[in-house]
Protein backbone atom coordinates (compact mmCIF):
# COMPACT_ATOMS: atom_id res chain seq x y z
CA UNK A 1 0.00 0.00 0.00
CA UNK A 2 2.62 2.10 0.91
CA UNK A 3 4.39 1.85 -2.45
CA UNK A 4 1.42 2.60 -4.23
CA UNK A 5 1.21 6.26 -2.75
CA UNK A 6 5.08 6.94 -3.33
CA UNK A 7 4.99 5.16 -6.72
CA UNK A 8 5.27 8.24 -9.20
CA UNK A 9 5.77 10.50 -6.56
CA UNK A 10 6.93 13.48 -8.09
CA UNK A 11 4.34 13.45 -10.59
CA UNK A 12 1.77 13.41 -8.65
CA UNK A 13 3.26 16.54 -6.64
CA UNK A 14 4.28 18.14 -9.94
CA UNK A 15 0.16 17.63 -10.66
CA UNK A 16 -0.99 18.81 -7.64
CA UNK A 17 1.05 22.15 -8.38
CA UNK A 18 0.26 22.50 -11.71
CA UNK A 19 -4.05 21.89 -10.39
CA UNK A 20 -3.68 25.19 -8.07
CA UNK A 21 -1.80 27.25 -10.61
CA UNK A 22 -4.61 26.38 -13.13
CA UNK A 23 -7.29 27.29 -10.35
CA UNK A 24 -5.19 30.50 -10.12
CA UNK A 25 -5.26 31.16 -13.32
CA UNK A 26 -8.80 30.22 -13.67
CA UNK A 27 -9.79 32.78 -11.08
CA UNK A 28 -7.65 35.37 -11.79
CA UNK A 29 -8.81 35.34 -15.03
CA UNK A 30 -12.45 35.74 -13.56
CA UNK A 31 -12.06 38.33 -10.49
CA UNK A 32 -8.24 39.77 -11.65
CA UNK A 33 -6.10 42.27 -8.93
CA UNK A 34 -6.68 45.68 -10.65
CA UNK A 35 -5.55 48.93 -9.62
CA UNK A 36 -7.72 51.80 -8.87
CA UNK A 37 -6.15 55.47 -8.84
CA UNK A 38 -8.32 58.03 -6.00
CA UNK A 39 -7.13 61.63 -6.95
CA UNK A 40 -7.28 64.88 -3.97
CA UNK A 41 -7.89 62.46 -1.26
CA UNK A 42 -7.66 65.22 1.94
CA UNK A 43 -5.35 63.81 5.07
CA UNK A 44 -7.27 64.20 8.22
CA UNK A 45 -4.95 65.68 10.62
CA UNK A 46 -5.77 64.36 14.17
CA UNK A 47 -3.98 65.73 17.72
CA UNK A 48 -2.68 68.81 16.67
CA UNK A 49 -3.43 70.41 20.01
CA UNK A 50 -0.22 68.69 20.77
CA UNK A 51 0.82 71.43 18.87
CA UNK A 52 -1.48 74.18 19.70
CA UNK A 53 -1.23 73.17 23.58
CA UNK A 54 2.59 74.62 23.15
CA UNK A 55 1.65 77.92 22.02
CA UNK A 56 2.31 76.88 18.37
CA UNK A 57 1.12 76.66 15.41
CA UNK A 58 1.51 74.33 12.46
CA UNK A 59 1.40 75.34 8.53
CA UNK A 60 0.85 72.36 5.76
CA UNK A 61 4.06 72.57 3.50
CA UNK A 62 3.84 71.87 -0.24
CA UNK A 63 0.43 70.98 -0.32
CA UNK A 64 0.96 67.60 1.75
CA UNK A 65 -2.51 67.42 2.73
CA UNK A 66 -4.26 66.30 -0.12
CA UNK A 67 -2.73 63.07 -2.34
CA UNK A 68 -3.11 60.48 -4.72
CA UNK A 69 -4.18 56.99 -3.61
CA UNK A 70 -3.47 53.96 -5.58
CA UNK A 71 -5.33 50.54 -4.74
CA UNK A 72 -4.89 47.25 -5.84
CA UNK A 73 -7.57 44.88 -5.26
CA UNK A 74 -9.70 42.41 -6.74
CA UNK A 75 -11.84 44.04 -9.36
CA UNK A 76 -15.27 43.10 -7.93
CA UNK A 77 -13.60 44.57 -4.72
CA UNK A 78 -12.00 47.60 -6.34
CA UNK A 79 -15.11 48.49 -8.25
CA UNK A 80 -17.36 49.22 -5.13
CA UNK A 81 -15.08 51.68 -3.62
CA UNK A 82 -14.94 55.49 -4.15
CA UNK A 83 -12.75 58.65 -3.02
CA UNK A 84 -15.24 59.07 0.17
CA UNK A 85 -13.89 54.96 1.10
CA UNK A 86 -10.30 55.87 1.47
CA UNK A 87 -8.98 57.69 5.06
CA UNK A 88 -5.49 59.30 5.41
CA UNK A 89 -4.92 59.97 8.98
CA UNK A 90 -1.63 62.39 9.82
CA UNK A 91 -1.29 62.33 13.55
CA UNK A 92 0.75 65.01 14.68
CA UNK A 93 1.65 63.12 18.11
CA UNK A 94 3.77 61.42 15.51
CA UNK A 95 6.05 64.48 14.41
CA UNK A 96 9.29 63.84 13.41
CA UNK A 97 12.40 66.10 14.08
CA UNK A 98 11.94 66.84 10.45
CA UNK A 99 8.70 68.30 10.74
CA UNK A 100 7.47 65.09 8.63
CA UNK A 101 4.24 62.95 9.93
CA UNK A 102 3.39 59.75 8.20
CA UNK A 103 0.25 59.14 6.29
CA UNK A 104 -1.52 55.96 7.25
CA UNK A 105 -3.88 54.91 4.49
CA UNK A 106 -7.13 52.66 4.70
CA UNK A 107 -10.46 52.09 3.30
CA UNK A 108 -13.60 52.17 5.58
CA UNK A 109 -14.54 49.23 2.98
CA UNK A 110 -13.19 46.15 2.32
CA UNK A 111 -9.80 46.94 4.20
CA UNK A 112 -8.88 43.20 4.49
CA UNK A 113 -9.27 42.61 0.76
CA UNK A 114 -7.10 44.87 -0.34
CA UNK A 115 -4.00 43.43 -2.26
CA UNK A 116 -2.14 47.10 -1.33
CA UNK A 117 -2.79 50.68 -0.85
CA UNK A 118 -0.15 53.21 -1.68
CA UNK A 119 0.12 57.04 -2.03
CA UNK A 120 1.67 59.80 -3.66
CA UNK A 121 3.29 61.28 -0.41
CA UNK A 122 3.88 59.03 2.30
CA UNK A 123 4.19 61.91 4.81
CA UNK A 124 2.92 65.36 5.53
CA UNK A 125 5.12 68.23 5.73
CA UNK A 126 4.65 71.17 8.32
CA UNK A 127 6.10 73.86 9.31
CA UNK A 128 6.11 74.46 13.21
CA UNK A 129 6.53 78.61 14.61
CA UNK A 130 5.01 80.26 17.15
CA UNK A 131 1.28 81.60 17.33
CA UNK A 132 0.97 84.88 16.74
CA UNK A 133 -1.49 87.61 17.78
CA UNK A 134 -2.44 91.18 16.88
CA UNK A 135 -5.21 93.60 15.99
CA UNK A 136 -5.67 95.81 12.91
CA UNK A 137 -7.29 98.93 13.04
CA UNK A 138 -9.68 98.65 9.96
CA UNK A 139 -9.22 100.89 7.11
CA UNK A 140 -11.85 102.18 4.45
CA UNK A 141 -10.95 102.70 0.86
CA UNK A 142 -13.66 103.88 -1.99
CA UNK A 143 -12.98 102.69 -5.39
CA UNK A 144 -14.26 104.91 -8.84
CA UNK A 145 -15.36 108.27 -7.82
CA UNK A 146 -19.30 109.62 -7.40
CA UNK A 147 -21.56 111.35 -10.10
CA UNK A 148 -20.45 114.62 -11.68
CA UNK A 149 -21.02 117.47 -8.98
CA UNK A 150 -21.02 115.04 -6.14
CA UNK A 151 -18.22 114.29 -3.71
CA UNK A 152 -17.35 111.37 -0.43
CA UNK A 153 -18.83 112.51 2.76
CA UNK A 154 -17.75 110.57 6.18
CA UNK A 155 -17.41 106.75 6.09
CA UNK A 156 -18.28 105.02 8.88
CA UNK A 157 -18.10 101.44 9.98
CA UNK A 158 -19.41 99.43 12.81
CA UNK A 159 -15.91 97.78 13.26
CA UNK A 160 -13.13 99.72 13.21
CA UNK A 161 -10.39 96.56 14.98
CA UNK A 162 -9.79 93.16 13.81
CA UNK A 163 -7.83 90.09 15.51
CA UNK A 164 -5.76 87.84 13.46
CA UNK A 165 -3.80 85.16 14.66
CA UNK A 166 -1.80 82.84 12.91
CA UNK A 167 1.76 81.52 12.58
CA UNK A 168 4.74 84.42 13.23
CA UNK A 169 5.70 84.18 10.00
CA UNK A 170 2.72 85.03 7.74
CA UNK A 171 1.18 87.55 11.10
CA UNK A 172 4.23 89.64 10.88
CA UNK A 173 3.81 90.45 7.02
CA UNK A 174 0.31 91.66 7.48
CA UNK A 175 0.35 95.42 7.48
CA UNK A 176 -3.03 96.85 7.15
CA UNK A 177 -6.92 95.31 7.18
CA UNK A 178 -8.45 97.13 4.37
CA UNK A 179 -12.37 96.86 3.33
CA UNK A 180 -13.00 98.56 -0.01
CA UNK A 181 -16.37 99.76 -1.45
CA UNK A 182 -17.21 100.89 -5.06
CA UNK A 183 -18.55 104.26 -5.39
CA UNK A 184 -18.17 104.89 -8.72
CA UNK A 185 -21.33 106.74 -10.42
CA UNK A 186 -23.73 107.41 -6.84
CA UNK A 187 -25.28 110.17 -6.30
CA UNK A 188 -26.88 108.64 -2.31
CA UNK A 189 -25.80 107.59 0.53
CA UNK A 190 -24.37 103.87 0.34
CA UNK A 191 -24.59 101.18 3.08
CA UNK A 192 -23.49 97.98 2.61
CA UNK A 193 -21.55 94.93 4.39
CA UNK A 194 -17.75 94.28 2.85
CA UNK A 195 -15.15 91.79 3.29
CA UNK A 196 -12.17 92.14 5.11
CA UNK A 197 -8.78 91.62 2.92
CA UNK A 198 -5.34 92.14 4.25
CA UNK A 199 -2.62 93.52 3.03
CA UNK A 200 1.33 93.78 3.26
CA UNK A 201 3.31 97.37 3.12
CA UNK A 202 3.52 96.96 -0.65
CA UNK A 203 -0.18 96.84 -1.13
CA UNK A 204 0.18 92.61 -2.17
CA UNK A 205 -2.72 90.78 -1.02
CA UNK A 206 -2.06 88.40 1.52
CA UNK A 207 -4.37 85.32 1.52
CA UNK A 208 -3.25 82.77 4.18
CA UNK A 209 -4.98 80.02 5.51
CA UNK A 210 -3.08 79.80 8.34
CA UNK A 211 -4.26 83.27 9.17
CA UNK A 212 -7.71 83.68 11.12
CA UNK A 213 -9.97 86.99 11.99
CA UNK A 214 -12.24 87.00 14.24
CA UNK A 215 -14.36 89.15 11.80
CA UNK A 216 -14.35 88.60 7.78
CA UNK A 217 -16.29 91.53 6.96
CA UNK A 218 -18.20 94.77 8.55
CA UNK A 219 -20.71 96.93 7.69
CA UNK A 220 -19.80 100.34 5.98
CA UNK A 221 -22.08 103.50 5.37
CA UNK A 222 -20.85 106.35 2.86
CA UNK A 223 -22.05 109.45 2.73
CA UNK A 224 -22.93 110.90 -1.08
CA UNK A 225 -22.63 114.64 -1.06
CA UNK A 226 -23.76 117.58 -3.70
CA UNK A 227 -21.39 120.34 -4.64
CA UNK A 228 -21.66 123.41 -5.40
CA UNK A 229 -20.43 127.04 -5.90
CA UNK A 230 -21.74 129.59 -4.22
CA UNK A 231 -21.06 133.62 -4.17
CA UNK A 232 -20.49 135.14 -0.60
CA UNK A 233 -22.68 138.19 0.70
CA UNK A 234 -21.28 141.06 3.60
CA UNK A 235 -23.07 142.94 5.74
CA UNK A 236 -21.70 145.73 8.00
CA UNK A 237 -21.77 146.96 11.30
CA UNK A 238 -21.11 150.27 12.94
CA UNK A 239 -20.54 153.67 11.53
CA UNK A 240 -17.54 154.91 10.38
CA UNK A 241 -15.11 157.95 11.58
CA UNK A 242 -16.89 161.15 10.97
CA UNK A 243 -17.17 162.01 7.97
CA UNK A 244 -16.81 159.06 6.28
CA UNK A 245 -19.15 156.22 5.02
CA UNK A 246 -19.34 152.44 3.77
CA UNK A 247 -18.70 152.74 -0.30
CA UNK A 248 -21.06 150.39 -0.63
CA UNK A 249 -18.24 148.66 -2.33
CA UNK A 250 -16.76 145.15 -0.85
CA UNK A 251 -14.80 142.45 -2.28
CA UNK A 252 -12.85 139.37 -0.92
CA UNK A 253 -10.43 137.00 -2.39
CA UNK A 254 -12.29 134.55 -3.49
CA UNK A 255 -15.42 135.90 -4.06
CA UNK A 256 -17.03 132.40 -4.21
CA UNK A 257 -16.89 129.41 -2.01
CA UNK A 258 -16.94 125.55 -2.75
CA UNK A 259 -19.33 123.85 -0.22
CA UNK A 260 -21.08 120.30 -0.25
CA UNK A 261 -24.21 118.94 1.50
CA UNK A 262 -26.84 116.70 1.08
CA UNK A 263 -28.78 117.71 -2.10
CA UNK A 264 -32.11 118.83 -0.67
CA UNK A 265 -29.63 121.37 1.36
CA UNK A 266 -27.37 122.49 -0.52
CA UNK A 267 -30.34 123.08 -3.32
CA UNK A 268 -31.50 125.88 -0.84
CA UNK A 269 -28.37 127.71 -0.74
CA UNK A 270 -27.67 130.67 -2.82
CA UNK A 271 -25.48 132.82 -1.19
CA UNK A 272 -23.08 132.28 1.72
CA UNK A 273 -23.55 135.42 3.84
CA UNK A 274 -20.13 137.03 6.22
CA UNK A 275 -22.27 139.22 8.58
CA UNK A 276 -21.04 141.98 11.31
CA UNK A 277 -17.82 143.37 9.29
CA UNK A 278 -17.36 146.10 12.03
CA UNK A 279 -16.54 149.44 10.62
CA UNK A 280 -16.94 152.04 13.68
CA UNK A 281 -14.12 154.31 13.24
CA UNK A 282 -12.99 153.37 10.14
CA UNK A 283 -11.58 156.28 8.00
CA UNK A 284 -10.21 154.08 5.38
CA UNK A 285 -10.97 150.53 3.37
CA UNK A 286 -11.36 148.15 5.85
CA UNK A 287 -9.23 144.78 5.11
CA UNK A 288 -10.04 141.91 7.21
CA UNK A 289 -8.98 138.34 7.06
CA UNK A 290 -12.24 135.57 8.25
CA UNK A 291 -12.87 131.66 7.73
CA UNK A 292 -15.73 130.82 6.08
CA UNK A 293 -16.12 127.63 6.88
CA UNK A 294 -17.20 129.63 10.52
CA UNK A 295 -19.72 130.90 8.55
CA UNK A 296 -21.92 127.86 6.72
CA UNK A 297 -24.91 126.99 7.95
CA UNK A 298 -25.62 123.73 9.63
CA UNK A 299 -25.04 120.39 7.31
CA UNK A 300 -22.64 122.11 5.01
CA UNK A 301 -19.15 121.32 4.23
CA UNK A 302 -16.48 123.88 2.69
CA UNK A 303 -14.89 122.46 0.34
CA UNK A 304 -11.56 122.32 0.63
CA UNK A 305 -8.38 122.84 3.38
CA UNK A 306 -8.61 124.48 6.24
CA UNK A 307 -6.26 126.87 5.48
CA UNK A 308 -7.93 127.40 1.76
CA UNK A 309 -11.19 128.69 3.86
CA UNK A 310 -9.64 132.21 4.57
CA UNK A 311 -10.59 134.81 2.76
CA UNK A 312 -9.67 138.28 2.37
CA UNK A 313 -12.32 140.97 2.53
CA UNK A 314 -11.74 144.55 1.62
CA UNK A 315 -14.60 147.13 2.96
CA UNK A 316 -14.87 150.54 0.84
CA UNK A 317 -14.61 153.45 3.25
CA UNK A 318 -14.84 156.86 1.78
CA UNK A 319 -15.10 160.09 2.96
CA UNK A 320 -18.35 162.37 2.86
CA UNK A 321 -18.93 165.65 1.52
CA UNK A 322 -22.17 167.78 2.21
CA UNK A 323 -23.31 169.88 -0.48
CA UNK A 324 -25.97 173.15 -1.07
CA UNK A 325 -27.66 173.01 -3.84
CA UNK A 326 -30.78 175.23 -5.86
CA UNK A 327 -32.56 172.99 -7.16
CA UNK A 328 -35.68 174.42 -9.54
CA UNK A 329 -38.84 174.41 -7.98
CA UNK A 330 -40.46 173.12 -11.46
CA UNK A 331 -38.23 170.12 -11.13
CA UNK A 332 -40.88 168.95 -7.88
CA UNK A 333 -43.89 166.82 -9.55
CA UNK A 334 -47.41 166.01 -6.87
CA UNK A 335 -47.99 161.98 -7.05
CA UNK A 336 -50.94 160.09 -6.05
CA UNK A 337 -53.61 163.28 -6.27
CA UNK A 338 -57.03 162.06 -5.26
CA UNK A 339 -60.19 161.45 -7.89
CA UNK A 340 -61.78 165.08 -7.99
CA UNK A 341 -59.20 166.85 -6.64
CA UNK A 342 -57.19 169.56 -8.04
CA UNK A 343 -53.69 169.58 -6.39
CA UNK A 344 -50.90 172.43 -6.84
CA UNK A 345 -47.58 173.86 -4.86
CA UNK A 346 -48.19 177.30 -3.52
CA UNK A 347 -44.35 177.31 -2.00
CA UNK A 348 -43.21 180.40 -4.12
CA UNK A 349 -39.58 180.95 -5.54
CA UNK A 350 -37.65 179.74 -8.66
CA UNK A 351 -35.88 177.52 -6.60
CA UNK A 352 -35.58 175.41 -3.22
CA UNK A 353 -32.48 175.08 -1.13
CA UNK A 354 -31.97 171.92 -0.35
CA UNK A 355 -28.47 170.52 1.44
CA UNK A 356 -27.52 166.80 0.23
CA UNK A 357 -24.43 164.63 1.97
CA UNK A 358 -22.81 161.75 0.54
CA UNK A 359 -19.87 160.17 -0.84
CA UNK A 360 -17.59 162.33 -2.63
CA UNK A 361 -18.02 159.83 -5.50
CA UNK A 362 -21.18 159.85 -5.34
CA UNK A 363 -21.83 163.66 -4.92
CA UNK A 364 -19.25 164.69 -8.32
CA UNK A 365 -21.98 163.00 -10.18
CA UNK A 366 -24.88 165.29 -9.08
CA UNK A 367 -26.55 168.43 -11.06
CA UNK A 368 -28.28 170.65 -9.70
CA UNK A 369 -30.95 171.37 -12.16
CA UNK A 370 -31.31 167.67 -12.76
CA UNK A 371 -32.15 166.88 -9.53
CA UNK A 372 -36.14 166.07 -8.66
CA UNK A 373 -38.46 165.57 -6.29
CA UNK A 374 -41.93 163.94 -5.34
CA UNK A 375 -44.44 165.42 -3.17
CA UNK A 376 -46.51 162.20 -2.33
CA UNK A 377 -50.10 163.06 -1.59
CA UNK A 378 -50.93 159.50 -0.60
CA UNK A 379 -47.53 159.58 2.13
CA UNK A 380 -49.29 162.43 3.40
CA UNK A 381 -52.20 161.09 3.96
CA UNK A 382 -51.72 157.75 5.80
CA UNK A 383 -48.79 160.28 7.53
CA UNK A 384 -52.15 162.28 8.87
CA UNK A 385 -53.94 159.36 9.94
CA UNK A 386 -56.94 160.21 7.69
CA UNK A 387 -59.48 158.29 5.33
CA UNK A 388 -59.32 161.19 2.91
CA UNK A 389 -57.85 164.77 2.54
CA UNK A 390 -60.02 167.72 2.78
CA UNK A 391 -60.25 171.10 0.76
CA UNK A 392 -57.21 173.10 2.50
CA UNK A 393 -53.67 173.39 2.55
CA UNK A 394 -51.14 171.40 3.87
CA UNK A 395 -47.36 171.17 4.33
CA UNK A 396 -45.58 168.28 2.97
CA UNK A 397 -42.37 166.98 2.89
CA UNK A 398 -40.29 166.24 -0.83
CA UNK A 399 -39.14 162.56 -1.23
CA UNK A 400 -35.87 163.85 -3.82
CA UNK A 401 -34.83 161.33 -6.15
CA UNK A 402 -30.58 160.59 -5.20
CA UNK A 403 -28.26 157.77 -6.51
CA UNK A 404 -27.41 155.13 -3.47
CA UNK A 405 -24.65 156.72 -1.33
CA UNK A 406 -26.35 160.08 -1.00
CA UNK A 407 -29.17 161.62 1.28
CA UNK A 408 -30.72 164.93 2.62
CA UNK A 409 -29.41 166.27 5.55
CA UNK A 410 -32.29 168.59 6.12
CA UNK A 411 -35.84 167.70 5.40
CA UNK A 412 -37.47 170.40 2.62
CA UNK A 413 -41.55 170.82 2.66
CA UNK A 414 -43.91 172.37 0.67
CA UNK A 415 -47.17 174.03 1.16
CA UNK A 416 -49.34 172.04 -1.03
CA UNK A 417 -53.47 173.47 -1.90
CA UNK A 418 -56.32 171.21 -2.58
CA UNK A 419 -59.17 171.80 -4.66
CA UNK A 420 -62.42 169.55 -4.64
CA UNK A 421 -64.23 169.45 -7.54
CA UNK A 422 -67.82 170.11 -6.97
CA UNK A 423 -68.76 169.50 -10.91
CA UNK A 424 -69.98 165.94 -10.64
CA UNK A 425 -71.80 167.16 -8.03
CA UNK A 426 -73.62 169.84 -9.47
CA UNK A 427 -74.37 168.00 -12.56
CA UNK A 428 -75.90 164.95 -9.79
CA UNK A 429 -78.31 167.58 -8.75
CA UNK A 430 -79.07 168.67 -11.71
CA UNK A 431 -79.88 165.32 -12.99
CA UNK A 432 -81.90 164.37 -9.77
CA UNK A 433 -84.19 167.94 -10.41
CA UNK A 434 -84.20 166.75 -13.89
CA UNK A 435 -85.99 163.45 -12.84
CA UNK A 436 -87.85 165.12 -10.60
CA UNK A 437 -89.41 167.52 -13.02
CA UNK A 438 -89.96 164.37 -15.21
CA UNK A 439 -91.83 162.19 -12.60
CA UNK A 440 -93.95 165.35 -11.67
CA UNK A 441 -95.03 166.28 -15.69
CA UNK A 442 -95.71 162.24 -15.81
CA UNK A 443 -97.59 162.32 -12.66
CA UNK A 444 -99.59 165.25 -14.04
CA UNK A 445 -100.30 163.93 -17.40
CA UNK A 446 -101.28 160.93 -16.03
CA UNK A 447 -104.00 163.22 -13.85
CA UNK A 448 -104.98 165.18 -16.64
CA UNK A 449 -105.60 161.94 -18.60
CA UNK A 450 -107.79 160.67 -15.80
CA UNK A 451 -109.84 163.35 -15.60
CA UNK A 452 -110.89 163.72 -18.74
CA UNK A 453 -111.32 160.09 -18.83
CA UNK A 454 -113.74 160.18 -15.83
CA UNK A 455 -115.59 163.62 -17.73
CA UNK A 456 -116.83 161.68 -20.72
CA UNK A 457 -117.48 158.91 -18.74
CA UNK A 458 -119.71 161.18 -16.70
CA UNK A 459 -121.66 163.31 -19.61
CA UNK A 460 -122.07 159.60 -21.35
CA UNK A 461 -124.22 158.78 -18.78
CA UNK A 462 -126.12 161.48 -18.54
CA UNK A 463 -126.81 161.08 -21.86
CA UNK A 464 -127.97 157.93 -22.08
CA UNK A 465 -130.54 158.96 -19.07
CA UNK A 466 -131.89 161.52 -21.11
CA UNK A 467 -132.54 158.95 -23.92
Amino acid sequence: MKKRLTRNLGLKILAVIFSIILWLIVVNINDPVVPVSFYGVPVDIINTDSITSQGKMYEVLDETDTIDVVVRAKRSVADSLSKDNIKAVADMEQLTFMDTVGIQLSSNKYNDKLESITSSTDSLKVNIETTEKTQLVVSCETVGEPETGYMLGNITTDQNLVRISGPQSAVSKVSKAVASVNVAGMTSDISTSVELKLYDEEGNQIDNKGISQNISAINVNVEILAKATVPLTFTTTGTPATGYAVSGEIVSTPGTVNIAGKKSVIDTITSIEIPDLNVTGQSSNMTTIVKVKNYLPDGVRYVGTSADSNITIIVGIENEETVSYDVPSKNITLANIPANTKASITTTGETLPVQITGLASVMATLKENALTGIVDLAALQTKLGVDALEEGKYTAEITFVLPEGAKVTVPVSVEVELQISKTDTTNNNAGTADNNADATAASSTSVSANTAKNANTTKNTNNAGVE
